[in-house]
């Protein structure tokens, strides 16, 4: 029998993190995988710790020779992740089972420290660790590159942009002037900064969507704060011509822990937005620029204050065609279709 080991949280958290997970779950469920609770999120660590081993034997004791154990990496906290590998990779040499490994995050890439001796040894740790997995999902072509210089295999098998449940209608993209951006996710100022920065560009506004917003810090007229939203019903929320995928602190370019991990990531927002069917702006040196190019569902900027000069260029007809591209790359995106043709070309 094939399991899908997973963390249980609340509903009703707006984190679009817990999106990414439940979607591969449900995903999972519809391919016949059946799901086996680890522990629940927030628990104090010592009951994490007793829920962990007990839902790992369980697996274990269900799980035969060639059938798989499917997992989401990383769980938090941490230590979850030792022992978790820990224990499967004994159970492993005694029952033959096979496990796959889905990549949310690799915490070494999104690491202050990454281009110093200390970060590195820190990634070949984490990636050393990950190749007790028959099968590594990790998100694009950048990313599967960076692990094999550092641990060649031919285990890394590719997604490509997260899928994202949906069932309803794409929304009526925005309407004439002026240009609506629209910024979705986490706004705290660690991960977001630039949002207290944008540029004042005439006939562009940033629509904002999301949690920890300090709306008091930001004085720029040209943003406006929607509020924030759960992931299920976020789409019918959002009012725009563009979405924006952008991390870090400037403008100028995408910078610090999170600005440089679009180098390799695939975030999630990128999948909201083509499920609402919105076309793209995205930075020309992120891993989904190439995605965004070839599939022409948006435009590639190497800093935001290049908008402007931008979006002047584009005509009716070209940001309809955009349009059109998303709407027919998202009928993959909102039917879980990454994620299926990658688990079943492992069967």
């Amino acid at each position: 029998m094939n399991v899908i080991l997973c963390e249980y949280v609340d509903k009703n958290e707006y984190d679009a993190g817990n999106k990414a997970r439940s979607d591969v779950m449900r995903i999972a469920d519809r391919l016949g995988y059946r799901h086996i609770i680890l522990f629940r999120s927030g628990a104090p660590k010592i009951q994490v710790l007793f829920q962990l081993v007990r839902g790992c034997l369980n697996a274990i004791l269900r799980t035969g020779r060639n059938e798989n154990i499917f997992i989401q990496y990383p769980y938090y906290p941490p230590v979850v992740n030792k022992l978790l590998f820990k224990t499967l990779g004994l159970g492993k040499k005694i029952k033959g089972f096979k496990m796959i490994l889905l990549l949310h995050d690799v915490l070494g890439l999104r690491n202050d420290k990454l281009m110093t001796k200390e970060g590195q040894d820190f990634l070949m740790a984490e990636v050393n660790q990950m190749m007790i997995f028959d099968n590594i999902i990790c998100h694009n072509e950048k990313m599967k590159e960076c692990l094999c210089r550092l641990v060649p295999s031919d285990k890394y098998r590719i997604l490509g942009p997260f899928d994202y449940l949906y069932s309803g209608n794409p929304v009526s993209c925005a309407k004439g002037m002026p240009w609506k951006i629209i910024v979705a996710g986490n706004l705290e100022k660690e991960k977001c900064g630039y949002i207290y920065k944008l540029p004042i560009l005439e006939n562009i506004v940033f629509e904002l969507y999301g949690s920890r917003y300090l709306e008091k810090n930001n004085e720029n007229s040209n943003v406006v704060y929607n509020g924030s939203f759960p992931p299920e019903e976020l789409i019918k929320h959002l009012d725009g011509h563009f979405g924006l995928v952008w991390d870090g602190d400037s403008c100028d370019t995408n910078t610090g822990v999170y600005g440089q991990y679009l180098r390799y990531n695939n975030p999630h927002k990128f999948s909201l937005y083509i499920a609402a069917g919105i076309p793209l702006i995205v930075w020309s040196q992120s891993a989904l620029a190439d995605c965004v190019r070839e599939n022409h569902l948006g435009i590639c900027i190497e800093s935001l204050k290049d908008l402007k000069n931008i979006l002047d260029r584009i005509t009716l007809d070209s940001y309809e065609a955009m349009v059109r591209a998303v709407g027919e790359y998202r009928k993959d995106v909102i039917a879980g279709n990454h994620l299926k043709l990658v688990l079943n070309s492992m069967e």
